[in-house]
Order: C-alpha cells, then sequence, then structure tokens
C-alpha cells in the first residue's frame, strides 16, 4: 500500500479489535485513501463492508471509487456502483453527474453518458457547465465518427 494507508489500515481495523464499530466518516476517509493510493480492490472491499454496516458513501468516496474502478478497467464493479448510484441505493450527489460523464466520455459510451445525465436530472442534479461541455464533445466525436468518417472514406475510395 502506498503513503501512510498501511498505518491508516492498522488504526482502522484496531477499531474493530477494540469491539467499536467503525462510523461512516472512518469509512469515507478509508476508502478514499485507498482509490487515491491505487488500491481499489481494498476501497471496493471496504465499500461493501460499509453498506453491509448500514452506512452510505459521501459524494467523495463515490467519485473516488468510480474513478479507481475506471482506471483500473474493473468496469463491471463500476456499472454495479453506478446502477447503485442511479437506482437510488446509494445517495447521488451534483458531483457525481461530471465523474459519470467523463468516465463514458472516455470510452466513448454516448448511450451510457446520456442515460447519467437524464437519470441525475430526473432527481434534480443538473449538470454544470464543464460536464455539458464534456458531453457536447463526446456527443459531436460520435457524430463525426458515424458521418463523416464514411464520407471521407468515400472521398478516398474516389481518388
Amino acid at each position: 500500500m502506498k503513503g501512510l494507508m498501511n498505518e491508516a489500515d492498522e488504526v482502522f481495523n484496531s477499531i474493530a479489535e477494540r469491539n467499536w464499530k467503525p462510523d461512516a466518516t472512518a469509512y469515507n476517509i478509508v476508502i478514499h485513501g485507498h482509490c487515491r493510493a491505487g488500491n481499489v480492490h481494498r476501497a471496493v472491499s471496504l465499500h461493501e463492508d460499509m453498506l453491509k454496516a448500514g452506512f452510505l458513501p459521501n459524494a467523495i468516496t463515490a467519485i473516488s471509487l468510480i474513478k479507481g474502478l475506471a482506471q483500473f478497467g474493473m468496469n463491471e464493479k463500476l456499472d454495479q456502483i453506478i446502477q447503485q448510484l442511479l437506482g437510488g441505493s446509494l445517495p447521488a450527489y451534483s458531483q457525481t453527474s461530471k465523474v459519470l460523464v467523463e468516465v463514458n466520455h472516455k470510452d466513448g459510451n454516448m448511450a451510457a453518458l446520456l442515460d447519467a445525465l437524464t437519470d441525475l436530472a430526473k432527481d434534480g442534479l443538473l449538470p454544470n457547465g464543464a460536464t455539458l461541455e464534456l458531453a457536447y464533445s463526446t456527443a459531436m466525436f460520435r457524430v463525426c465518427c458515424m458521418v463523416l468518417f464514411p464520407v471521407l472514406k468515400a472521398v478516398e475510395n474516389e481518388s
């Protein structure tokens, strides 16, 4: 583990050894730290423990998990967390809309991007200008791929 995450894990684990139960804040801090340190598998494990204990992640933790899972290509777990967010079993935050757009923008997944924005808007969580700009650039890229590239290919073949 990177940084001081070994020490953080020791403190976190010592809470349970003393028959105390970690609270939402303790879980959020340790999960976020593991995501930042690149220990995504540990973060996911702690997230599952957190949910079983009846706590929900805050916006920073949700965003950290989404970015970490996307970075390490853990798409199945990423899809599960996104569905939990959009399905209402995890709290949706306005900040998550930008992260969901970023993740789907990198993958070029326009349908998922639009679904995320639509679901968040239904919950009253409207994206900011930067998020809409990313969505727009993804849409324009897809239009170019679907329309312009075949035209350019046809022109090239005629030459």
